[in-house]
This record gives C-alpha cells, structure tokens and sequence, in this order.
C-alpha cells in the first residue's frame, strides 16, 4: 500500500497460496479486511482444481442424503476441498492392490506393487487418475479465478472461477499454451471493468 501498487495501474498474479480470501483474513479475529480486498479486485489466481464432473455429482448427491450426524460435514451439497483427493487416492490404492494381486500366484513385493500402480487408470472425483510413467500422480488441472466484486452478478464478492488451465490439453510446443487455457468468463479489473 506504501510503495501505491494496489490500484489500477497494476494487475496481480497470485498463486493457489494466495488465490484464497483467507487472504484477506485476519488470523486471529478471522474478520474480512474489507478495504484490503477492495483493492486488490482484478487479481488472477490459479486454484488446483477439485471434484468436478458427473461422478462427481453423483457423489455430492449421496453426500446430501447422508445423515450429518453419523458422517460430519454431510447433509449439504459440498465437502471439503480435500475430501474428493483423498476418495481418489484410496480408490487408487484399492485399485492397486486390486491389480497387483489378482492373480493366483501374486506375490507381496514393492515391483508388482509399482507394475500395478503404472496400469491403474479410472474416472475419479477430480478427474483422471492414473500414473504416468515417471511415477507422478496426474496431469495438473487448474482453476484460473479472478477477484471480482461482482461475482457474476451474484451480489458476493470473492475469488470467481472464469477458466481453467489443464496440461494435457492443446499443444505440445515448449512456451505454447494459449490453447490449454479455457476462459468461461471475462476477467473483471481493479476499476471493476472487463476491458484491459
């Protein structure tokens, strides 16, 4: 605010570290910095991207009908940000150990263990989840959000989801990303205008 970088000469990019309104909280009360998030509207995050898609919505409406007094959290239409990664991860694992061990002469050993893991493939609540070759999870998919006081005419103001990046798509040429990015929505600025 001293150095007079929060107006609308300038637009910040932020990491999903700071693409959150905890940002703007104070950690010790937990109230809003309202003036403090007022002018930084127009900030473009990426926010990994969590349960997305039909299973996914399937879920949620399994989640909606439990009992939220037998499983906390239920009972509503949304769970944590992690609760879809974790179902993933141990339908990986079960899937795993499915595959390593389903013939009748498999035996316990980290190799046929790592073989399984390689050929696990299946539609997850955030997506694709399989292992690539090199033994990292998944391809990244993100949410680009943009701080907006409008929020799609919503009349709340916050972080909004206007895209989303997703490496697997478009080209494969080294720098070459335009057509990985997908914006849904025009990016609101600081001044509250979609025009740059």
């Amino acid at each position: 605010d001293r150095l007079d970088m929060l107006n609308e000469k300038y637009i910040w990019l932020c990491s999903d570290a700071c693409a959150t309104d905890e940002l703007f909280k104070d950690p010790k009360t937990k109230r809003t910095d309202e003036k403090m998030r007022d002018k930084l509207v127009g900030m473009i995050g990426m926010q990994f991207q969590t349960g997305h898609g039909e299973l996914y919505e399937k879920f949620l409406d399994e989640w909606e009908r439990e009992d939220p007094f037998v499983f906390a959290g239920a009972g509503k239409r949304e769970t944590s940000f992690y609760a879809p990664h974790a179902y993933d991860a141990i339908s990986m694992f079960a899937n795993v150990l499915t595959l390593a061990f389903s013939s009748p002469n498999a035996s316990i050993t980290l190799d046929a263990i790592g073989d399984a893991q390689k050929r696990v493939k299946f539609q997850g609540l955030t997506g694709l989840v399989k292992m690539e070759d090199n033994g990292r999870e998944r391809i990244a998919v993100y949410d680009i959000v943009n701080l907006r006081k409008d929020s799609l005419k919503s009349g709340f103001k916050g972080f909004v989801v206007v895209g989303n990046w997703n490496e697997t798509e478009g080209s494969s040429r080294v720098g070459d990303i335009s057509d990985r990015v997908d914006f849904r929505y025009d990016l609101q600025f600081h001044d509250s205008s979609y025009n740059l």
